[in-house]
C-alpha cells in the first residue's frame, strides 16, 4: 500500500495562506486561473497579490497605484531574508536593518536631527495622537509582520522629531501605512 506524504512546512508563503484574493470555498484565486496556488513562486510573481489582513486603505493603494511587481520567473532567494534584503530600496538615505531577535528586517530612513538617542521602555514611547505603533526610536521595536514577498519594501521611517513608524517603499518613494 502506498501512502502520500506531503511536506506542508513551505506552504506559509503561498496564495492559499497569504493572499486576500484566494477563495477558500473554491480553493482558487479569484482573479487568476492557476493550479499552482501552493507554489511560493506563484505568490512571488503575482501582480494581483494583496496581503491578508491589510486595511482597505492599503489594499486600495495596491490596486490604484500598481506597486512595482516582481516579474514571472521570480528567482529571489528567500533564505537570505532577514540577513539581507531581497531587493534594493532605490534610496540613498536607506540602510538595511536586521532585528536583534533575527526574525525580521527592514530599511531604516532617519530624517531626525538626532541620529542616535536613548530608547526608553516601549510602552512609554507611545505618543497619544501619533498612532499605536509610532514612537521615538531610531529603529523598530516591533515586527512589521509583512509577507515575505514585500518584506524588503518595508522601511522604518524616523521623522524630524525622532518619531518612527513603518512605511512601504514603492520604487524608492515613501508610502504611509494607515495607523
Amino acid at each position: 500500500m502506498l501512502k502520500l506524504i506531503i511536506d506542508n512546512t513551505y506552504l506559509g508563503q503561498t496564495c492559499r495562506f497569504k493572499c486576500d484574493l484566494f477563495d477558500d470555498i473554491t480553493e482558487q484565486c479569484s482573479i487568476r486561473k492557476t493550479n499552482r496556488i501552493d507554489d511560493p513562486e506563484t505568490l512571488c510573481s503575482c501582480k494581483y497579490f494583496i496581503p491578508k489582513g491589510w486595511s482597505e486603505t492599503e489594499k486600495n493603494y495596491l490596486q490604484n497605484n500598481k506597486l512595482e511587481q516582481l516579474q514571472d520567473g521570480c528567482n529571489l532567494d528567500y533564505k537570505l531574508y532577514p540577513e539581507e534584503p531581497l531587493e534594493e530600496s532605490k534610496r540613498d538615505d536607506a540602510i538595511w536593518y536586521k532585528s536583534l531577535c533575527g526574525k525580521y528586517g527592514c530599511w531604516i530612513i532617519n530624517h531626525s536631527s538626532k541620529k542616535f538617542f536613548a530608547v526608553s521602555n516601549l510602552s512609554n514611547g507611545f505618543v497619544s495622537g501619533k498612532g499605536r505603533r509610532v514612537y521615538k526610536s531610531p529603529f523598530p521595536l516591533h515586527d512589521h509582520k509583512a509577507p515575505l514577498v514585500i518584506a524588503s519594501k518595508v522601511a522604518w521611517y524616523v521623522n524630524e522629531e525622532g518619531y518612527g513608524k513603518y512605511v512601504l517603499l514603492n520604487n524608492g518613494e515613501i508610502v504611509n501605512f494607515s495607523n
